[in-house]
């Protein structure tokens, strides 16, 4: 029924407008004014008072059809329902609804604007900014830890509860007071509470964060400003608040990102420390044969053996040799591997280190200074290995020599030469067996 109070108002030519709500007019008596204020009287919305008609007083809407005239006189009081009324201005508007919500029905008397219409640029900015004003209350009310609606009539008091150096959790309270100078200013770009009080947010894995950081961040932007200044403050200088909020949430993020890249290059490092040490384990038991091949050599050194059986046993030590020389040199192949692994892995943090902190560079290079140590000495042991692993069929050769050269000077003889020709051309046959072999066996296991 207030569409009927505006109505009425706009017939009566938008007259004056007291404290106490009642406004007096006089419009023409027609049966569609009469019907109007009748229906408005019997609608119990608001209050008709001193109603007349050419000076005549009339008690009942009924009086109405029953004395005729030229004018209606009245005074009205405006009703007054869940903020269903009429306002003087924008500002009593305002000042009667910050608690993030305007009425439904309201009729703006200074502005001759009622709620629905269309908003014109100029005219209506005052409204706009309420509106908007309204919706940033909304929002904020929705990020706050509680609030407490029966302390006051027109405005919330919303508090905030955070955690800062202290000890004990910190609190900001923001009254959400809408005055007349927050009308004035220029629209600005609330984005930043539409996103944090979005769906979409709440389902972000960071949002309990952001909130907190955005809270923290109230409560230092807002530390110093009396509380009921508040919300004046944080509106004024809302893009001062959005910065310091933007790099509290940066300085998080990189926190976040730093403590991301810690676990990546420790992971790193764990990694490429497990594959040092594969290349060594690997081949441990077959290096033992090393010093088994030394122990075989007592059988060229003793006086008792004959030559074929110290050639046997020189046949033994050479595939012997054989074997564990091509042993380390695949693990020499997989050191390099693992070393490109590493250069790798760590030239991607390198790439990145500038924006690293100083403890985090000194721990990625001194991860690097100590891997490049530990490839130079394995290279350097696994060299030894592979050439130690010669040494045996090398000494049991030099003996073998030593202790036969006598027989050595008979190889002219045919039947001797024969039959070390055919010893040297199995050995030689053997060697290539054994490599081919092996080859075979490591391009399969490559292939799987």
């Amino acid at each position: 029924m207030l569409e009927l109070a505006i109505q009425l108002y706009r017939l009566a030519n938008n007259p004056s407008f007291d404290d106490d709500n009642i406004f007096s007019a006089s419009i023409e008596y027609k049966p569609e004014n009469v019907d109007m204020i009748q229906k408005l009287w019997n609608s119990n919305i608001g209050d008709f008072r001193e109603v007349s008609v050419d000076n005549i007083i009339i008690f009942s809407p009924e009086d109405l059809d029953t004395n005729t005239g030229q004018k209606i006189t009245f005074k009205y009081f405006v009703p007054i329902k869940e903020g269903n009324t009429f306002y003087k201005s924008v500002s009593d508007l305002a000042e009667k609804n910050s608690k993030g919500s305007l009425p439904e029905n309201y009729y703006i008397v200074d502005i001759d604007y009622t709620s629905g219409e269309e908003l014109e640029e100029t005219k209506h900015n005052k409204l706009k900014r309420l509106i908007e004003l309204t919706k940033v209350i909304k929002l904020l009310n929705q990020l706050s830890t509680y609030h407490n609606k029966k302390d006051y009539d027109y405005h919330l008091s919303l508090v905030y509860i955070y955690n800062n150096a202290n000890i004990k959790p910190s609190i900001v309270e923001i009254e959400t007071k809408i005055t007349e100078d927050l009308l004035e200013i220029e629209t600005l770009d609330f984005s930043l509470l539409v996103n944090l009080c979005s769906e979409e947010s709440s389902n972000n894995p960071n949002y309990l964060a952001t909130k907190a950081i955005f809270i923290s961040s109230l409560g230092e932007f807002l530390a110093s400003v009396p509380t009921k200044e508040t919300f004046s403050k944080l509106i004024k200088d809302w893009k001062a608040f959005c910065d310091l909020f933007n790099g509290n949430l940066a300085t998080y993020m990189s926190g976040f990102s730093l403590q991301k890249v810690k676990k990546e290059v420790s992971e790193a490092e764990l990694k490429i420390a497990e594959q040092f040490s594969k290349v060594l384990n690997d081949i441990i038991v077959k290096l033992l044969g090393i010093p088994v091949s030394f122990a075989a050599l007592s059988i060229i050194i003793k006086q008792n053996p004959t030559i074929l059986e110290k050639l046997i046993t020189l046949i033994g030590l050479l595939i012997t040799s054989f074997v564990i020389a091509e042993a380390v040199a695949n693990q020499q192949a997989l050191l390099d591997r693992v070393v490109e692994s590493k250069d790798i892995i760590f030239n991607g943090f390198n790439g990145k280190k500038d924006k690293f902190p100083d403890e985090l560079k000194n721990k990625i290079s001194e991860i690097i200074s100590s891997f490049e140590n530990k490839q130079i000495d394995l290279k350097f042991l696994l060299w030894i290995f592979r050439i130690t692993a010669w040494m045996p069929v090398v000494v049991g050769l030099v003996i073998f020599l030593v202790n036969h050269h006598d027989s050595i000077h008979n190889l002219f003889n045919w039947n001797i030469a024969k039959t070390t020709f055919w010893i040297l051309l199995g050995i030689v046959i053997i060697f290539y067996i054994v490599k081919e072999v092996v080859l075979y066996l490591k391009r399969k296991n490559q292939q799987s």
